[in-house]
């Protein structure tokens, strides 16, 4: 996740991969604190979700959530969520955090 702090503003990021039953809710403050827009795929979409918006809850805070079945979708999702201003996307793939 240090990734996410490398970035002057919000970025899009794309996550997910294979379940390794790691526990997500370290993600959620960082992905709250640096992504404007998550998209989410592969098996890991729920649990981080889940993570993410008890965290948004706690904070108060909203961030834009959609969760793909291929990374075609997600890439085309991430692309049109990164516009107008062209802000970057991160893909993370295989929830290597």
């Amino acid at each position: 996740m240090a990734g996410l702090n490398s970035f002057s503003e919000k970025i899009v990021l794309i996550a997910g991969g294979y379940d390794k039953h790691l526990d997500y809710t370290p993600l959620a403050k960082p992905i709250l604190d640096n992504v404007k827009s998550l998209v989410l795929m592969g098996q890991t979409a729920e649990k981080i979700f889940i993570a993410v918006k008890e965290e948004s809850e706690n904070q108060g805070k909203k961030i834009d959530t959609c969760m793909c079945e291929t990374l075609e979708e997600a890439v085309r999702l991430a692309k049109k969520a990164a516009e107008p201003r062209r802000s970057s996307f991160v893909f993370s793939s295989k929830c290597k955090f």
